[in-house]
C-alpha cells in the first residue's frame, strides 16, 4: 500500500501544484481570528453598565425605616401628587419643579433627626452578606457588631471563642 504522497502526479488536499497553499485552505486558517474579531467588535458597540453592589445592612434598615414610617410617607406622597396636579393646571411658563424632600416631615427628612437611612456601595462579604465599611464587623461605633477576630495558628477555635466573649 502506498501512500498519497508516493503517487506522483498527486497533489496533497490544502496545497495547489506549485507548493503553495491553496485559497479555500488559507482562509479556513483565519477562519477563527476572522470570527473573533468581529464578534469582538460588535460587542465593543455594546454599552455595558455595571452598578456597584449595595450593603445588605443599609437596604435592611431603609427597609425598616419605610415600615415604621409608612403613614407619614404616604401622606408626604399624596401631598406630593396634590402639588404635581396643582402644577399641571398651570400654563408651561408658571409651573415650578417640585421638590420631592420637601414634603415629608422635617424630622424624616435625610440627615434629619429620624431620616431615611441611606443605603451605602458595598464594599466586602461579612456573614454571607455584601456589607459597607460602617457595617463590617469590628468596626467601632455600631452597636451590635462582634469585634474583627484575625485567626492565627496559635490559638485553638475554642479560644478564639474565649476572646470573643462567648462559650465553647
Amino acid at each position: 500500500m502506498t501512500s498519497p504522497e508516493a503517487v506522483p502526479g498527486q497533489v496533497p488536499p490544502g496545497f495547489s501544484p506549485n507548493g503553495g497553499v491553496t485559497p479555500m485552505a488559507a482562509l479556513v486558517q483565519q477562519l477563527p481570528q476572522m470570527l473573533f474579531s468581529a464578534v469582538a467588535a460588535a460587542l465593543q458597540q455594546v454599552p455595558v453598565t455595571v452598578r456597584p453592589l449595595q450593603c445588605a445592612r443599609c437596604i435592611t434598615a431603609q427597609m425598616q425605616w419605610a415600615a415604621v414610617h409608612v403613614a407619614a410617607v404616604r401622606k408626604a406622597d399624596e401631598d406630593m401628587r396634590a402639588a404635581a396636579a396643582a402644577q399641571d393646571r398651570l400654563p408651561p411658563e408658571d409651573r415650578a419643579p417640585l421638590d420631592p424632600l420637601g414634603f415629608p416631615p422635617e424630622e424624616l427628612r435625610p440627615g434629619g433627626k429620624d431620616g431615611v437611612p441611606q443605603i451605602m456601595e458595598a464594599v466586602t462579604m461579612d456573614g454571607g452578606a455584601m456589607v459597607c465599611a460602617g457595617h463590617m464587623a469590628g468596626v467601632a461605633g455600631h452597636a451590635g457588631h462582634s469585634p474583627l477576630l484575625v485567626a492565627q495558628a496559635s490559638l485553638s477555635p475554642a479560644g478564639l471563642m474565649q476572646l470573643a466573649g462567648r462559650t465553647a
